[in-house]
C-alpha cells in the first residue's frame, strides 16, 4: 500500500508572502501535516516546493522502497517535474524534485482538482495558508 501526499502552495502578492503545505496519508488511516512559510514567492514555485519538500520528508523518514503517490492541483508543477513541460523558470527547485523522485522504486504523480471538494487537497491548502499566517506573525 503506498502512502498518499498531498500538496499545494499558495502566494499572496500583496502581502508578498507565501507557504506550501502537505498532508500524507499512511495506510493505517495515520495523518502527517507539514508546513513551510517561504517569504516573498511566486505560486508556481510554492507548488513545485510543497512537492519537493514532502519528497525529501517522505525519503528521509521512509526510504526509497516504500510506494509513493503525489497527488496536487497544479498541473504546471507536476508536468515540470515529470518532464511534460519545458520550464523557463524554477529551474533549480524542479531539477532537485525529479532528482528526489527518481530514487523512489514507485511513485506515481496525479492531478486532483482544486477547490472541489476533495478533503486532502483542501487540508493541504489549508497548511499552505496556515504557514504564510505562522511566518507573517513571527516577521511583526
Amino acid at each position: 500500500m503506498a502512502i498518499k501526499i498531498y500538496t499545494d502552495g499558495s502566494s499572496k502578492k500583496m502581502l508578498l508572502s507565501a507557504g506550501a503545505g502537505a498532508v500524507m496519508i499512511f495506510p493505517n488511516g495515520h495523518l502527517e501535516v507539514i508546513t513551510k512559510y517561504l517569504g516573498n514567492k511566486t505560486n508556481n514555485f510554492t507548488e513545485l516546493y510543497a512537492i519537493y519538500t514532502a519528497l525529501c520528508h517522505a525519503l528521509s523518514d521512509f526510504g526509497s522502497t516504500v510506494p509513493i503517490e503525489i497527488y496536487s492541483d497544479s498541473k504546471y508543477a507536476l508536468q515540470a517535474i515529470t518532464g511534460n513541460v519545458k520550464a523557463k523558470k524554477n529551474l533549480d527547485l524542479i531539477a532537485k524534485s525529479k532528482g528526489i523522485a527518481a530514487e523512489f522504486d514507485n511513485i506515481s504523480f496525479n492531478w486532483v482538482k482544486g477547490h472541489s471538494g476533495n478533503k486532502y487537497n483542501h487540508l493541504a491548502h489549508l497548511l499552505a495558508s496556515i504557514a504564510i499566517e505562522q511566518g507573517l506573525q513571527q516577521s511583526d
